[in-house]
């Protein structure tokens, strides 16, 4: 009897190891993605870009950082309504998870702007994953009340430069003028930030 008891409170005690990980394995997901999207929340996307530079700069790698926005997305709340334009975010985030790689962090970075950090890729290589993204959001047909409904996107591109960028916050901000340089070149495309001169 003294064994089996034992027994028990040692797999009483695994269980309750077993409940508290998968406790805070929730807590951690809680806090780190975003909600309505699933993807990850701008605060731990900063936390893991500060990461990725310190890692760059010790292994003399590179990374780009893809950022863009939904085009004329106020235009489409006032016409279609909040929770249609929820949708469209929701579906833009499943569209965006699946054109990236499994390493890649994909972000919600505020209201209808996404960010993606891709490690290991130059900005050619970037450029390519955000063409690809534009072109399967510009096909896309979005579910709506009355039929499909189509939406576009304006992407910029930033390389981390082991020359020119010391702050996380200034590849962002080289990615942010790119993607308003698509939005003043016609909207609907992608650009990419010229690396800092050496």
């Amino acid at each position: 009897v003294p064994s089996s008891l034992a027994e028990v409170q040692y797999i009483t005690r695994i269980a309750r190891f077993a409940a508290i990980s998968i406790e805070n394995a929730n807590l951690f997901r809680q806090a780190t993605t975003d909600r309505m999207t699933g993807l990850y929340s701008h605060h731990f996307f900063e936390k893991t870009l500060d990461e990725e530079m310190e890692r760059a700069r010790r292994y003399k790698s590179t990374f780009s950082v893809v950022m863009f926005d939904i085009d004329h997305f106020k235009k489409f709340n006032d016409t279609y309504g909040h929770v249609q334009g929820d949708l469209i975010i929701k579906e833009i985030a499943r569209i965006l998870t699946q054109s990236v790689r499994q390493v890649d962090f994909p972000a919600r970075y505020g209201g209808e702007e996404f960010a993606v950090i891709l490690p290991s890729v130059e900005a050619k290589g970037a450029l390519v994953v955000a063409e690809r993204l534009r072109k399967r959001v510009e096909k896309h047909e979005f579910p709506g009340e009355s039929g499909p409904l189509h939406v576009t996107i304006s992407v910029g591109v930033a390389e981390f430069d082991q020359e020119g960028t010391y702050a996380a916050s200034e590849i962002v901000r080289e990615a942010d003028k790119a993607l308003y340089q698509s939005k003043e070149r016609g909207r609907n495309r992608v650009s990419c930030a010229p690396l800092a001169p050496a």
